[in-house]
């Protein structure tokens, strides 16, 4: 006689082996359909290595290399005049001031020659070079296909003994660039490099470089030390202050003045740190470097008024002057402005700037009757644009009617 066993499963049992077959073959299809997604999607990606190379009396050699498993950066159309940039290689076309270059798959190489010149802003002798970045490397109108990733690379060469300081931070070999928001991130603000006299600290937690040609007399140290009891004043002023900064200092036969460009300042080594006027020419540049720049059209005296009213304010509230000098700044620049009878303008200079800094403090003491301040109405204007409509608006939100100072804008 045969026994028969039987095992009998009980319905828990059951849904519990039922429940794990399902979530096993879930997880499995889930799988296997992340990668054949992952292996059908195309790869959108490219890189891009910018270099240049300087050599004393000659101009320097760039190349530009786009990376590409596939075409997906299809065509540069440059910004390149042929009296400053020279075709060396690559299949490339000049048409007047436009060089066309369509990066080939795999990997396509452009060179050029790019004549430095010897002028107020860049030049180049045997121990240094000051130059923009972004006249080094034209700009260029990028096409590329839809969802495009760019990511780009620049790498510096010259003597032996040469260095290079940019607002990407020291270097001489291959860097990586942080992305924008442009197809193709270029690399821009100032470059010095040669034999250079540097000084270096963290300022309220930004890395702040000072830097110029040994030969030029700058004082490093004493600029550092500046900014180390200013720079905490207009940082807590305007956060988004960038957490690099490298300040370049020119000789004095150079632009008698300072320029900002991206995260980086110019400033000629023969001008005072704080003018007789009590003005400064670097908080001006930091402040432009801090996000006051980019007027609209029409605004310029906002934003260049802005700068000088903000390095006389940071000079006050770090505890450089008091307000008795501060004021008495303010009447030296309404007696400027009212000796040239200088109005608001397009671009904003000299007694025009002036003139723009004395309506602002006007402005400021309006928006404080109101419990508000001229910083408030700063923020609002990063976020919205510096232009005359952007100020009245916001201006009018702040104080709950149209600004009386700003009438002479109508």
């Amino acid at each position: 006689m045969t026994r028969h066993m039987t095992v009998k499963l009980s319905a828990a049992g059951n849904m519990r082996s039922l429940s794990l077959f399902v979530f096993w073959s879930a997880l499995w299809s889930l799988m296997l359909l992340a990668a054949c997604s992952s292996a059908s999607e195309p790869d959108r990606s490219f890189t891009t290595h910018f270099s240049a190379s300087f050599d004393p009396g000659k101009p320097a050699r760039v190349t530009i290399e786009v990376l590409q498993a596939s075409l997906i950066l299809t065509q540069l159309d440059f910004n390149a005049p042929g009296d400053r940039y020279t075709l060396i290689s690559g299949a490339a076309t000049h048409e007047g001031d436009r060089l066309l270059w369509a990066p080939q798959a795999g990997g396509d190489v452009l060179t050029l020659d790019v004549e430095i010149a010897d002028n107020e802003t860049e030049r180049m002798t045997e121990d240094s070079i000051i130059v923009r970045l972004a006249d080094i490397f034209p700009p260029a109108k990028a096409k590329a296909v839809v969802g495009a990733m760019g990511h780009s690379t620049l790498s510096l060469s010259g003597p032996e003994d040469w260095s290079f300081e940019t607002r990407y931070g020291h270097f001489r070999k291959r860097d990586f660039i942080p992305p924008d928001d442009r197809i193709l991130t270029r690399p821009s603000g100032w470059l010095v490099g040669g034999d250079l006299a540097t000084r270096r600290n963290e300022i309220a937690g930004r890395n702040v470089v000072v830097s110029s040609p040994r030969s030029s007399e700058f004082e490093q140290m004493t600029t550092l030390t500046f900014l180390g009891w200013t720079l905490p004043e207009l940082i807590r002023t305007f956060e988004q202050f960038p957490d690099h900064i490298l300040v370049v200092g020119v000789p004095g036969d150079m632009f008698r003045g300072g320029i900002s460009k991206r995260d980086s300042v110019f400033v000629n080594a023969s001008l005072p740190l704080v003018s007789e006027n009590t003005t400064s020419i670097l908080l001006h540049e930091l402040v432009h470097a801090a996000g006051v720049h980019s007027a609209e059209e029409g605004a310029d005296w906002l934003v260049e008024g802005l700068a000088e009213y903000y390095s006389l304010l940071i000079l006050h509230r770090s505890g450089g002057i008091t307000v008795k000098r501060f004021e008495r700044a303010l009447e030296g620049l309404a007696a400027w402005a009212d000796k040239e009878q200088a109005v608001l303008s397009d671009p904003s200079r000299g007694a025009a700037t002036a003139r723009a800094t004395v309506v602002l403090h006007q402005l400021a003491t309006e928006l404080e009757a109101r419990g508000s301040s001229i910083d408030i109405l700063v923020q609002r204007l990063l976020n919205d644009g510096f232009g005359n409509a952007q100020l009245k608006l916001a201006t009018e939100d702040l104080l709950g009617e149209p600004s009386k100072v700003l009438e002479v804008l109508n």
